[in-house]
């Protein structure tokens, strides 16, 4: 096979992120029968990446080494390489047809340049060094960062169509590689070691940061309902340093046939353990996609800086519950000290929800009571949504909060644009005059994208000319500038418009043209794209302003 038919995805990330790898890989083998799909990875996680399908070839790699290597060799990609020429050899001593990065960092930036690839996509070091992300989901994806809550799409499909893998036709599942010999440690293990015949729930009650971290007695008072309303027994599962945590509550929940695994299981033998479980419970971990992966349905908690639509458990049927708190999510580097996230999940909500769906009793949008128990939080299922992605709806039948209203125009907004590559809805609609909290600030957006459109559009007509209109171009130049900067700042100050700000951001970061004309087109269609979906997110939120008027009518 020649070496350009190789295809690299870069995830230096943790190991849920590679097994929302799956998807992307399996699309792209498909694509690409003759490739060679080689996934790169942190060495740490170099067993969780031998389980994601449709990779051909795993490349492990010393990450803090080389993150210390670009440190101190600042944004030079030449000093870095003759540092590192060791550690990145495996990488660079080929060609790429294609490679993806799935990575946020500035190191993974830097080894993006660095590579011989025909087609790159994601962030990358420009030869200047500055920062350029190609393609419009790898866009997404670094505009998901900073506003969970208004990019309402799950990384799986971020990362499939980043790929241009079509999730959203063919549905490709969320699937790892299990060994037989696994398979069959775990039922053995399940028919020695597990007494009784209750149903199996496995709890994983630690997490990477202790931010996504159910209280483990809110854990336990959901376990003993569960253990006396429906016989549970509780497989307690996790990795050596939570071994302790899970001996802990396995004792205090005191359910017969129950155990601990923590500790005693290589990743394999989870991944056969949580496939024979009957439900998981789990905050947002990275056995928590292993147990969607393999087919058991997920209950899980978004807490601290997950939000349930991003990085929920990937799949039909599955439940997350999300605090209703004003600053949910919080950002990864916020070390709060007192979250009340945590408090606003209740072990009798948990439990009843779970009792449903171990007694397989139907679940549906709008199925649950809104009792006092659930007052704190909103509880969602997946399923598959409009657009052929995965979407999280909410059970509880209660009115719509405006954040999960907003959150579904700025679905529709990214869908359209994204997914069906056309036009928002209402993009030639101008913002209502309404002073509210919402489109006061779209009026503003508004305001500023029709004036950019407009300098780059005149500096664009006479762009033929140039020596006869220079001060008209400075003139308009500037006010492009102003109008770039005033909307960043409108997006740092009102955060319900900043996925437009932030997206807006990284279009105009991306511009290729080096040529005045060139620019000012650049400039027409990426102004112009800000201020379709400005007009269309208005258009939106007044359609369901109208729908609920209509309804209390």
């Amino acid at each position: 096979m020649a070496q350009s038919e190789n295809i690299l995805l870069l995830n230096l990330t943790r190991m849920g992120d590679l097994v929302q790898t799956t998807p992307l890989s399996v699309g792209l083998s498909k694509a690409y029968p003759k490739a060679s799909i080689v996934l790169a990875v942190v060495k740490e996680f170099l067993t969780a990446a031998s389980l994601v399908e449709g990779v051909d070839e795993v490349v492990a790699l010393d990450y803090n080494a080389l993150k210390r290597i670009a440190l101190t060799n600042g944004s030079s990609p030449l000093s870095m390489v003759s540092e590192a020429e060791e550690l990145l050899s495996p990488l660079l001593s080929r060609k790429y047809k294609l490679a993806i990065n799935l990575t946020h960092s500035p190191t993974s930036s830097i080894l993006m340049y660095l590579l011989d690839a025909k087609d790159k996509r994601g962030l990358q070091m420009t030869p200047n060094g500055l920062r350029s992300i190609r393609h419009p989901w790898m866009l997404l994806f670094h505009n998901f960062a900073h506003n969970k809550q208004i990019t309402p799409f799950n990384l799986v499909d971020i990362y499939a169509m980043g790929g241009d893998v079509p999730n959203h036709r063919e549905r490709i599942p969320l699937t790892i590689r299990v060994p037989e010999e696994a398979e069959a440690w775990a039922e053995k293990f399940f028919r020695d070691s597990l007494q009784g015949d209750g149903p199996v729930v496995a709890i994983q009650a630690g997490a990477s940061d202790a931010h996504k971290m159910w209280h483990p007695v809110s854990f336990i008072r959901a376990c003993r309902i569960l253990r006396d309303a429906a016989g549970a027994r509780f497989l307690f599962i996790g990795g050596q340093q939570e071994r302790e945590l899970a001996e802990k509550i396995h004792a205090l929940v005191d359910a017969p046939g129950s155990l601990v695994a923590a500790g005693k299981t290589d990743l394999p033998q989870l991944c056969a353990l949580l496939r024979r479980a009957d439900l998981m419970i789990t905050n947002d971990t990275g056995p928590m996609h292993l147990a969607a992966a393999v087919g058991t349905r997920v209950i899980s908690f978004a807490l601290g800086p997950v939000f349930y639509s991003n990085t929920g458990p990937y799949g039909e049927g599955h439940i997350v519950f999300q605090p209703s708190v004003s600053c949910a999510p919080c950002s990864f580097a916020v070390r709060c000290v007192n979250p009340e996230c945590k408090n606003m999940v209740t072990p009798e909500a948990v439990a009843s929800v779970a009792l449903r769906r171990l007694r397989n009793e139907p679940l549906f949008p709008g199925c649950l009571d809104d009792g006092p128990e659930f007052a704190g939080c909103e509880v969602f299922l997946s399923g598959w949504g409009e657009d052929g992605l995965m979407d999280y709806l909410p059970l509880l039948s209660r009115p719509r909060a405006f954040r999960f209203t907003l959150e579904r125009a700025y679905r529709r907004i990214w869908g359209e644009t994204l997914v069906r590559r056309q036009d928002p809805p209402g993009g030639d609609i101008p913002v209502p005059s309404r002073s509210d909290r919402i489109f006061g600030p779209l009026a503003a957006l508004e305001k500023l994208a029709s004036a950019g459109r407009g300098a780059a559009r005149e500096i664009l007509r006479r762009s033929g000319t140039p020596g006869k209109h220079l001060d008209m171009f400075r003139s308009r130049l500037s006010g492009i500038q102003a109008a770039s900067g005033k909307i960043r700042e409108l997006g740092m100050a009102i955060p319900e418009v900043n996925g437009l700000c932030q997206m807006f951001a990284y279009e105009e970061e991306n511009m290729k043209a080096a040529d005045l004309a060139g620019a000012a087109g650049e400039n027409v269609a990426i102004f112009g794209n800000l201020l379709r979906r400005t007009r269309s997110l208005a258009y939106l939120l007044a359609e369901e302003d109208g729908k609920a008027q209509g309804g209390s009518g």
